[in-house]
């Protein structure tokens, strides 16, 4: 009977500990943290070079706690030849209205935009450029298919906040054959896989998405960020890992 008990703690245990690994919390703390957002494309001949330096950003001091890059895939290159596997027009939109709220002045590959403003000093392996501004936390809970979010901004104010979270995928590889970059293997980190996004009323949000069970399926992450009701640009942002 003692024995009994025993393996039945055991079994609980385990399965307690089971539930918790599968549960992931990511916070960003007050101050802001950068989203450095790519516009990219496997069409564009320009384009490798930036996915190389937004790669090499996976080792760099910093990643998920002061800087979080994404790299969104546009379609608008398709037409020559060679379909980007993750190219989506939600991806070429976002940079369009980027254009539109005047983040940057002309739409282009391979584009930066770091907290919804234009940059365009990567080249030179610059510093991600940093705000000291603090916009309060966001905090977000993950567990299977469930998401919660909540952002408690440090000045109290009427904003309705939208929420926006991306699943990340990482070692990825495409040979192209055709187009501009016909013949390259192509190596890809922080690539938006998925996405979904919701306005709030009270800067809580409580979302299904069936999509952050294909963390499975490879090395992945995630990140979100909100925004206010009427502008694109982030204003605080947080994630990391799904499994590694």
């Amino acid at each position: 009977m003692k024995l009994s008990r025993i393996l039945i703690s055991l079994i609980a245990l385990f399965l307690f500990a089971q539930a918790e690994a599968s549960e992931k919390t990511y916070s960003s703390g007050e101050q802001q943290v950068a989203l450095l957002e790519l516009f990219t494309s496997q069409g564009c001949s320009s384009c490798p070079p930036a996915d190389k330096w937004v790669n090499q950003l996976i080792d760099r001091p910093g990643l998920w706690r002061k800087f979080i890059p994404v790299s969104f895939h546009v379609d608008y290159w398709d037409y020559i030849g060679w379909k980007d596997p993750y190219a989506s027009r939600s991806n070429s939109n976002r940079q369009y209205r980027y254009k539109q709220q005047k983040g940057v002045k002309v739409v282009y590959t391979p584009g930066f935009v770091v907290n919804g403003k234009e940059w365009r000093d990567w080249r030179r392996n610059s510093k991600i450029p940093q705000d000291e501004n603090s916009p309060g936390n966001l905090e977000v809970k993950i567990d299977g298919q469930r998401l919660q979010a909540k952002f408690i901004p440090v000045e109290k104010s009427d904003e309705r906040y939208r929420l926006t979270v991306v699943l990340l995928g990482f070692d990825l590889s495409s040979r192209v054959t055709d187009g501009e970059n016909e013949g390259r293997t192509l190596k890809e980190e922080f690539v938006v896989l998925d996405q979904a996004s919701q306005l709030s009323h009270d800067s809580n949000w409580d979302i299904q998405l069936p999509w952050l069970n294909t963390a499975s399926r490879g090395k992945r992450g995630v990140a979100a960020w909100v925004a206010t009701e009427n502008r694109q640009a982030p204003v605080q942002a947080t994630g990391g890992w799904l499994n590694q």
